[in-house]
């Protein structure tokens, strides 16, 4: 099984995984740990089960000394232990999304396959002392001999998948893909991203919308096509908005969402929008998609109870909907026999904006005390109802 995340940052999700991948070894062969037999599993694991990629270079720096420390703690041997395993092949600095596809390697398979890069790299992970330093200047020269001769290769910092990682690209991909992808809109500074990525070929790519779009296309081009899965948080803008379309479609065309969690807001501190949780399996598959609005008062529980789970219909460009299965009924009879707003000849409008919400809507502590501070307060306080504010029927 191999694992990476595309926008790693410090390894907080490499560290994860690595526990996951620990968990999973104990449920399918019930092995209890030893402190040594612990630390010879990490140290498999982190060998030959886990990569990442990330543009700040501190911060791969910081998750390989997570991953090396995450070693340390359970070594408990009565001699020194095995030197650590170096993991600046399998942890790269750069732009992970402004090369290539991945996995167009047809006219470059033979090349890489001939150079003996996929067995150097594998040695390089282990080696120490001067063999380290000569396997390093090897990998390094046969990596920049394949990308002169590569029609279209990234360039300088950018990741080649192709290259970088071609242990895990000539087996035809990655068998999982998570990650916590970068929020920042196309069109910022400019359009200074928009104009850097307009050309890379993504069919997610629209000039207002945002990055971790096509870190979402770039996750399913790094992934096994027989029998890769997606796991990103991002924010849930996607599911709606506008600027959302293509990445709507790329996903009911291409691939197969399995499960959607509407996280809501409030659920990471550092972050000033909603999210959601997409899992997802690369191509086209027979599987009824599940989702669930954990925002919603009924949703008490994690994980959520099956009954609160309702069906996922991604269908082109439509916005998707999280909805439960009374909800998904009503909407059923609701399109069956209803006619859509669009088709009446009616004029619908934004309604009431006011351009500082914290400023003009009030709790009603706050209107209790502005009436007591002055009576007549309450000839000019009134109700407000917000859109996101109603409910269904049954609640």
């Amino acid at each position: 099984m191999k694992a990476v995340d595309p926008a790693c940052g410090s390894g907080a999700f490499l560290l994860g995984m690595l526990q996951e991948i620990i968990a999973l070894n104990d449920s399918l062969f019930r092995a209890g740990h030893t402190a040594d037999s612990l630390y010879r599993q990490k140290l498999d694991i982190i060998t030959n089960n886990i990569y990442g990629a990330d543009q700040d270079a501190l911060a791969v720096s910081t998750a390989m000394l997570r991953l090396w420390l995450s070693l340390a703690v359970d070594y408990d041997g009565d001699g020194p232990p095995d030197p650590l395993p170096n993991l600046d092949l399998k942890l790269v600095t750069g732009d992970a999304i402004a090369g290539p596809d991945p996995q167009q390697l047809d006219f470059t398979l033979q090349s890489i396959v001939n150079s003996g890069l996929q067995q150097d790299i594998a040695a390089y992970t282990t080696a120490h002392g001067q063999q380290k330093a000569t396997l390093k200047q090897q990998v390094d020269a046969t990596k920049s001999q394949l990308r002169r001769q590569m029609k279209g290769a990234a360039p300088a910092g950018v990741v080649e998948w192709r290259i970088d990682f071609a242990d895990v690209m000539l087996n035809g991909g990655f068998d999982i893909v998570i990650a916590n992808p970068p929020y920042v809109q196309l069109q910022r500074n400019g359009g200074e991203l928009a104009n850097r990525y307009r050309s890379a070929g993504y069919a997610t790519f629209a000039r207002t919308g945002d990055i971790y779009q096509l870190f979402y296309e770039r996750g399913f081009q790094l992934l096994n096509p027989a029998r890769g899965l997606l796991a990103y948080i991002t924010s849930n803008s996607w599911l709606k908005a506008e600027y959302g379309k293509t990445t709507r479609r790329y996903f009911a065309e291409k691939h197969t969402p399995l499960y959607l969690l509407e996280l809501g807001k409030d659920v990471f501190e550092s972050a000033i929008v909603d999210s959601c949780v997409l899992i997802a399996r690369a191509g086209r598959h027979d599987a009824v998609a599940r989702a669930v609005d954990l925002d919603k008062p009924a949703v008490k529980d994690f994980p959520p109870a099956a009954s609160l789970w309702g069906e996922l219909r991604p269908q082109g460009e439509r916005p998707w909907s999280v909805l439960s299965p009374v909800e998904r009924s009503v909407m059923d009879k609701m399109e069956t026999a209803g006619t859509p707003l669009k088709d009446w000849d009616v004029a619908i409008y934004r309604g009431v904006t006011t351009r500082l919400n914290a400023a003009f809507i009030i709790d009603d502590d706050t209107r209790q005390a502005l009436i007591a501070a002055d009576p007549k307060s309450a000839e000019i306080i009134k109700p407000v109802l917000r859109g996101k504010a109603g409910t269904t029927a049954s609640e």
